[in-house]
């Protein structure tokens, strides 16, 4: 079951104004965010990003990790249509936390790529739980969603929880020396990786999994 801890009016200095929401699964006591721009109430392709958190990319400027890059891209893309949701679950380092993630991160200081790190640890690359981004949709009384995201995983995932995804938009991604071999892993994996000399891909049917 989902709770509202607290809500309030999020100014932004690029963005402009969300309402903010701190929601809590009754089950585990997890706490995360919800931003929503606009009424999205019983609508249809609604803009969706669910991300999660990444402290060394969205607040230490890592240069490995396209974190920060795709929220911007998402709360600017929610900003210019005027309506939105944007969910940021904290759920650290693809699910294992701080310390996994920064024991991974000195396995890629050692040229190991994103997937590879985690996996020396003698851990999944991912455990990562999306159950409640279903019960945030339904909370919000949101018919479909049109979901920002370069992960068809997570599309898939989605669906799974029985989430209507009716249009996929994905993110052009900035490259760098230090990102590079974490972002070709990336598209190695099945992430649609275009970088930022070609155009934002958007598909506007509905998706087929």
């Amino acid at each position: 079951m989902l709770k509202i801890l607290a809500s309030a009016i999020h100014h932004t200095s690029e963005y402009g104004d969300f309402r903010i929401f701190i929601v809590q699964e009754e089950e585990n006591q997890d706490e995360h965010v919800v931003l929503i721009k606009g009424s999205i109430e019983k609508e249809n392709n609604v803009l969706c990003r669910v991300s999660s958190e990444c402290l060394p990319g969205t607040a230490l400027f890592s240069a490995e990790c396209d974190c920060k890059e795709q929220i911007q891209f998402s709360l600017k893309l929610i900003s210019t249509q005027g309506k939105g949701l944007f969910i940021y679950l904290r759920q650290e380092g693809r699910g294992h936390g701080l310390v996994k993630k920064i024991q991974a991160l000195q396995n890629k200081n050692k040229g190991l790529d994103t997937f590879s790190a985690v996996e020396q640890l003698g851990l999944p690359t991912d455990i990562r739980q999306y159950s409640i981004v279903k019960k945030i949709i339904n909370y919000f009384n949101i018919n479909s969603i049109a979901y920002i995201t370069n992960n068809p995983d997570k599309i898939k995932l989605l669906s799974q929880e029985g989430i209507t995804i009716q249009s996929v938009i994905n993110i052009p991604i900035s490259d760098n020396p230090i990102s590079h071999i974490h972002l070709i892993s990336k598209k190695e994996h099945g992430h649609i990786i275009n970088f930022k000399n070609t155009e934002v891909t958007t598909n506007q049917e509905d998706v087929k999994l």
